[in-house]
């Protein structure tokens, strides 16, 4: 394969990203298991709270509130005795039941939406006008062989992260008796083994990208594109990566000016709040129902980015898998012309 314009690539997909923000929607969808993180703000709250002394009483708790604490724990302990077994049966079948039925809706809409900002970018970048109304049928099309795909990349992934601690388990044993080969292979073995699991991890993903794509744009069954993306991968692996790389880039920026944000208008206002609480409990209340709005504000705004920048991702392998494509047929053309020449 050719090497792409990396550039082109970046500006087209900006483009993509800042012109059809109905895509924004399948981008949410798509990123709707990344959550953010913001026990920081806890722990910041905590370290200014106890800058300041404690109470001398307050680690002696009266021997009235240990038996208080202890009758509670006993009637706890009661009542759980009483409830039949049976009943705990059906809870935990209830609670499985209800676990299996959310990772259903998930693995559904995640791959719905996959499917549906795969092909919709393909149209923007061919000019087409994108809507929700046309969008939307486009991931119900592919759904079953989304979810199947999905499926088998999961068994995949599994089966590596069980075989590469196995082997690495199998081979130690092996050599434990022997002191040298056991630190050897404890050090040597323990970076081979994370040398293998992060190749074997990237090549999967790439083989992903591509198997997707085939499915949606090409229309190949599972197992068909599966196979055509292991060919896809080794064809085009330099400049899969270089696109990762890329795309890994810009969400690290994007990651960064989260941080930054979080810091600004959540860790802030949490933070004078807390130290307000001492003095001025009106002023608190107010600085706390500011924050608690900038936050749910700045979820919503969080979240919108994250599913742009989600599009900008997806509008980049697109774009790298179609010059692929457009690879093949010029190959394929080429092969033809030449062997009607010989003939």
């Amino acid at each position: 394969m050719k090497t792409p314009d990396y550039s082109k690539y970046i500006k087209t997909s900006f483009a993509i990203a800042k012109k059809n923000k109905w895509l924004w929607i399948f981008g949410a969808l798509v990123g709707a298991g990344n959550n953010l993180s913001f026990d920081w703000i806890s722990d910041l709250a905590k370290s200014k709270v106890n800058d300041k002394p404690a109470p001398e009483n307050l680690f002696s708790l009266p021997e009235t509130s240990a038996k208080v604490l202890g009758s509670a724990t006993d009637a706890i302990k009661d009542w759980v005795y009483h409830v039949p077994f049976h009943k705990w049966v059906m809870l935990v079948v209830l609670l499985i039941v209800l676990v299996a039925i959310g990772i259903t809706a998930v693995v559904i809409i995640q791959n719905w939406a996959r499917a549906s900002l795969i092909k919709s970018v393909n149209k923007a970048l061919s000019g087409k006008e994108v809507t929700l109304q046309n969008s939307s049928p486009e991931g119900f099309k592919y759904l079953k062989k989304m979810v199947l795909l999905s499926l088998l990349i999961f068994s995949l992934t599994l089966g590596l992260m069980v075989a590469v601690p196995l082997f690495w388990v199998g081979i130690y044993f092996v050599v434990q008796s022997v002191t040298i080969l056991k630190i050897l292979w404890f050090i040597v073995g323990g970076l081979l083994a994370l040398i293998i699991f992060l190749i074997t991890f990237a090549l999967t993903t790439i083989v992903n990208i591509h198997a997707e794509r085939f499915i949606v744009l090409k229309n190949y069954a599972v197992l068909p594109a599966f196979k055509a993306a292991f060919t896809a991968a080794r064809r085009t692996l330099l400049p899969a990566i270089i696109t990762g790389v890329v795309n890994f880039v810009f969400r690290i920026i994007f990651g960064i000016a989260v941080a930054f944000s979080v810091a600004v208008f959540i860790g802030l206002p949490t933070y004078l709040t807390v130290r307000a609480a001492s003095s001025d409990l009106t002023l608190a209340i107010i600085l706390g129902t500011a924050t608690t709005m900038a936050f749910v504000i700045f979820i919503f705004v969080a979240t919108l980015l994250s599913a742009a920048v989600n599009v900008f991702t997806y509008s980049n392998w697109n774009q790298l898998v179609n010059d692929y494509y457009k690879n093949q047929d010029h190959d394929s053309g080429e092969k033809v012309k030449e062997d009607n020449q010989n003939d």
